[in-house]
């Protein structure tokens, strides 16, 4: 139990924090593509509001953007980078996060390898705590999948329990934390990811017109997201359907051929949209799938479901907490994903029902209320 001196002491490192620096360092930021990548974004300039917010990142996908960007409250510095095996190395990271007071927050984004453990060996030398923002358990793969799995296992689990706090998207996500990286249980807080208010439902329009069903998904075009296996269930599905992929990454040239093969002259892929544009497809279509082996808490399941679509997603940890009575969760095979979508092409009931289940779900997922949770576990993580 605390003493009244604890107490006393907690308080006043909690009412210092108010005033503290807030530094969030993030591989990549838009406008690289990418849901980690948002989310960052969403949450620097909700606190830049009342504080001054730096992030630190790098050049990588950010091609024509200032190296240093100025918006209010907000400092966007982004370090020279190169990507080695899909991990973006900036030899000034170090001397930047060094030159950070200690008594600053430093909230750490974490999908790729090195940016968090040299933000760990910063704080460290600097005497400093640091919170880690979990989105994504990566898979390995490629040539260097046994580098990352050792990589995972001897050094990332070390680096979690290393900070201060660890935020987690969902209860999976945090019992995983526990389980795969022995992460203390006391230090994970769940915060979910948000939606921006410029997601808004398209009107409903009651008409009686005839044409296909109108298939969407947005998001990288990378291993993870199983690209391949939505190509093969719209292959697959016995009702005309139209669909549009939007995004970009390296599986594009694969995803052309499979499309070509399948003779899916049906299915656009339109490259990466953003604000407006992006909103207009979320208005187009009548579902939204995402067909992934492994997810955080996809953000553009949120925003699908703030523009009032149905959502099909693959039955897998991300995807599972946020969908379960709200969206269709279904095996991860294109046989399973083209039944689901037959069915909904032909129930206009069913997507009319899904709609009203996703638009009254996602009003919890504001940014301001989510963010306010965020500054509480800065607080916490101040008070240790």
């Amino acid at each position: 139990m605390s003493t009244p001196t604890e107490k006393r002491k907690r308080r006043c490192r909690v009412a210092s924090m108010s005033g503290a620096p807030i530094v969030h360092v993030v591989a990549y930021y838009p406008p690289h593509l990418g849901g980690m990548e948002n989310v960052a974004k969403a949450i620097a300039e909700v606190l830049a509001r009342t504080r001054h917010v730096d992030v630190l990142t790098t050049t990588c996908g950010a091609m024509g953007s200032p190296r240093i960007e100025h918006a209010g409250g907000l400092t966007i510095r982004r370090l020279r980078a190169r990507e080695i095996a899909n991990v973006p190395v900036a030899p000034g990271l170090l001397f930047h996060l060094l030159r950070i007071s200690p008594r600053a927050v430093v909230h750490v984004h974490v999908a790729q390898a090195l940016v968090p453990e040299m933000v760990w060996l910063a704080r460290r030398l600097r005497r400093g705590g640091f919170v880690v923002h979990f989105h994504l358990d990566v898979a390995p793969h490629g040539r260097f999948g046994r580098c990352f799995i050792w990589y995972k296992k001897r050094v990332l689990g070390y680096t979690l329990r290393a900070a201060s706090k660890v935020i987690a998207l969902s209860e999976d996500q945090a019992r995983f934390l526990e389980q795969a990286y022995r992460v203390d249980p006391r230090a994970i807080a769940i915060v979910p990811n948000g939606v921006g208010a410029e997601f808004t439902p398209a009107p409903v329009i009651n008409n009686n017109e005839t044409r296909p069903f109108r298939v969407l998904y947005v998001g990288r075009l990378s291993p993870q997201k199983a690209i391949p296996r939505l190509v093969e269930a719209l292959g697959q599905m016995c009702q005309p359907v139209q669909a549009v992929l939007v995004g970009d990454g390296d599986q594009r040239p694969m995803i052309e051929s499979l499309l070509r093969q399948h003779s899916l002259s049906n299915v656009r892929l339109v490259g990466i949209r953003r604000a407006a544009e992006l909103v207009e497809f979320y208005h187009w279509a009548d579902v939204f799938v995402l067909p992934s082996d492994r997810e955080g808490m996809p953000l553009v399941v949120l925003e699908a479901m703030a523009c009032g679509l149905p959502v099909v997603a693959t039955d897998v940890v991300g995807n599972r907490e946020l969908l379960t009575n709200v969206g269709v969760l279904v095996q991860p095979n294109p046989a399973s994903l083209a039944l689901v979508l037959d069915k909904l092409a032909q129930d206009v009931h069913l997507r009319a029902e899904l709609r009203t289940r996703g638009l009254a779900a996602v009003r919890e997922y504001t940014w301001d209320r989510l963010v306010h949770r965020i500054e509480r576990v800065y607080a916490e993580a101040a008070s240790q």
